[in-house]
Order: structure tokens, then C-alpha cells, then sequence
């Protein structure tokens, strides 16, 4: 576990020239992994994941501590394929992934590869 006082403590994140807590990393991480297995299903399996953490995000919008903002800032987890092939019998299939943040910006950068069935049974 990670309790570092940037991912919760707005006082800190201030006294750091963060401004405001920052969403941690491997929730980002977990978000990407979730976009990955969500899309393969249970006939899918991943067999390379990696990602980069090249940017903040941050949870909500907030003017204080005692002031939080009432909207909530939107993430989206986004892919694409970039290769496919078959090796060893595996139907690989070779995706770049990434986080963008509320203004469109990508600050999670990855890359994934995944074994999917054969469209033929």
C-alpha cells in the first residue's frame, strides 16, 4: 500500500506545488488492466502488460479543503490495435493503451498484448 499524502491530503498536495491530491498511479494502472480484460472477455487472456505514468490526474476539482468543487473530473481509458499475428498457435494481438485526462491529454501511455481465440472455433 502507498499512503503517500499526495493521493489524499489537499494541504500537502499544496505545500508540494501540486495544487490538489493526485490520483495514484496504480489505480490508473488497474483502470487500464480493466479496459484491457473487459474488452478480451473470459476467452481472452493478457499476456504483456506495461505503462508509463507521464502525467498527474486528479480525482475532483477542488477549491480548499473545506471547499471541494461540485464536479467531478472524467478519465477515459482509450486503445487501440496496432498489430495482430499468430505465433506458437496464439492469436496475438498487439494494442497501445493509455489514460487521458479531463482536457484530452495522455498521461498514461502503455502497451499490452493479448491472446485471443480463434475466430474459426
Amino acid at each position: 500500500a502507498d499512503f503517500n499524502p499526495l493521493h489524499f491530503d489537499l494541504p500537502f498536495a499544496e505545500s508540494q506545488g501540486i495544487g490538489r491530491p493526485i490520483v495514484h498511479g496504480q489505480l490508473k494502472r488497474a483502470w487500464l488492466v480493466q479496459l484491457l480484460t473487459d474488452w478480451i472477455g473470459e476467452e481472452g487472456w493478457l499476456k504483456k502488460f506495461s505503462c508509463q505514468f507521464r502525467g498527474m490526474d486528479y480525482p475532483i476539482n477542488m477549491k480548499s479543503i473545506s471547499e471541494p468543487a461540485e464536479d467531478k473530473v472524467t478519465h477515459w481509458c482509450k486503445g487501440k490495435v496496432v498489430n495482430k499475428s499468430v505465433e506458437n498457435g496464439e492469436y496475438l494481438v498487439e494494442c497501445e493503451i493509455w489514460v487521458e485526462d479531463e482536457t484530452g491529454k495522455p498521461t498514461t501511455p502503455g502497451t499490452a498484448t493479448v491472446v485471443l481465440p480463434s475466430r474459426a472455433g
